[in-house]
């Protein structure tokens, strides 16, 4: 079977333009895109993996516990899980799930972080 040939538009302004052509060599190692991105669920982490996003919990944590005064539920608990997930994508190259594990964990530590510095608080006032 012979392919026939492929003949542009009749509605090509410009006719020396082939669309079917490559806008960028393949060689040009500029345009090419980054290492594409990893999918991981929270399970499928490793221990220094889930170290690193419970130091981001905590930073972000105490932010919010010192600029608002307040726990983090609802949609500032969303706001910090979605900030988390964005940053360890553009640091680690991996975009992480959006399960109830990862939920739960942040939701644990952010308690857990809250009470260390009520915890702290108090000591302070002691003295």
């Amino acid at each position: 079977m012979k392919r026939k040939k492929q003949q542009g538009s009749p509605y090509n302004l410009f006719p020396e333009h082939n669309p079917y052509e490559f806008a960028y060599e393949p060689d040009d190692c500029d345009c090419m895109p980054e290492m594409i991105a990893e999918r991981k669920s929270f399970k499928k982490l490793g221990r220094d993996e889930k170290a690193v996003i419970k130091d981001f919990i905590v930073d972000a944590v105490t932010t919010y516990w010192h600029e608002k005064r307040q726990i983090p539920v609802g949609e500032s608990l969303a706001a910090i899980r979605k900030t988390l997930a964005q940053l360890y994508l553009e640091e680690y190259r991996v975009i992480l799930k959006d399960d109830t594990e990862l939920k739960n964990y942040l939701r644990d530590n952010a308690l857990s972080t809250i009470n260390k510095l009520l915890k702290a608080e108090k000591q302070e006032e002691r003295k």
